[in-house]
């Protein structure tokens, strides 16, 4: 099982706008992956954070943790989801905010790169990247995906933890004396439906949207956190009681965001 240590990180969400205060983010024994992430081929012989963009032989550029999206990559893929091309009235979008925001990327406690243009790709699992905020969106790059480095969008903070073998983005929701709170935003496309007969309707193709929340344990475990209240307390193994009676005690809904938060912090 891989293993995420996670030492003297924020207690609490709303200083992520300090990150520079951050203490040592430690990621030990993690699944090896690619430091660059893109459906363009990049010059594997990179192996770290280049200072600059350099151009590798096949085109590819790197610079910065960001590495080039071709136009054949997953901007076109943005269009097209199910083999055909979105319509104007499809409903929702592949991004957890539509727009690019400004944001940063980060290695433990050092901001490799701030003040640039960010997007999450929900249904890809996958970050892009601008260097200028206002250049068009076909320009972004794919950040990269490691549990190395932790991307910030204004408020929010993503880390990369490793669930069921394969690495994934997790926002960090409320870090813990010994577990943290993590939250994956999901996100299902369902292709349009056209209307069959004069007496049925067409259904606009749509992405449904959903967030899922898991405990980040002391082995580096990523559990998903179950609906029902006992098999949450069992999670804690010797600490089931303590955790029953804080429940209890302040009587939290744990179908609640904002309870669950409340339940990591007082742990």
């Amino acid at each position: 099982m891989a293993q995420i240590q996670i030492s003297s990180l924020i207690s609490d969400r709303n200083q992520i706008n300090n990150i520079t205060c951050m203490k040592n983010i430690l990621f030990s024994a993690l699944l090896i992956v690619p430091l660059f992430i893109s459906h363009a081929q990049v010059n594997p012989s990179n192996s770290g954070v280049e200072t600059g963009n350099t151009a590798s032989s096949n085109g590819a550029e790197i610079g910065f943790g960001i590495s080039t999206m071709t136009v054949t990559s997953n901007y076109s893929r943005v269009q097209s989801y199910g083999g055909s091309a979105l319509s104007e009235n499809t409903i929702g979008s592949p991004f957890l905010h539509d727009n690019f925001l400004t944001g940063a990327i980060l290695k433990g406690d050092e901001i490799i790169k701030d003040n640039i243009g960010v997007r999450y790709n929900v249904i890809d699992d996958i970050f892009e990247g601008k260097l200028d905020i206002l250049a068009a969106d076909e320009k972004a790059k794919l950040i990269i995906k490691s549990p190395d480095y932790q991307i910030k969008i204004q408020n929010q903070l993503f880390m990369v933890a490793e669930l069921e073998g394969v690495p994934k983005y997790f926002e960090v929701i409320q870090v813990g004396s010994k577990e943290s709170l993590l939250k994956m935003h999901v996100k299902k496309f369902n292709p349009e439906i056209q209307a069959t007969t004069s007496l049925t309707r067409s259904v606009p193709a749509t992405f449904k949207y959903r967030t899922e929340f898991y405990m980040l344990n002391e082995a580096g475990e990523t559990i998903e956190l179950p609906s029902s209240k006992k098999k949450m307390i069992k999670l804690f193994g010797e600490r089931g009681d303590e955790i029953k009676a804080l429940i209890k005690e302040k009587k939290l809904n744990l179908s609640k965001e904002k309870d669950l938060v409340q339940l990591f912090k007082s742990i």
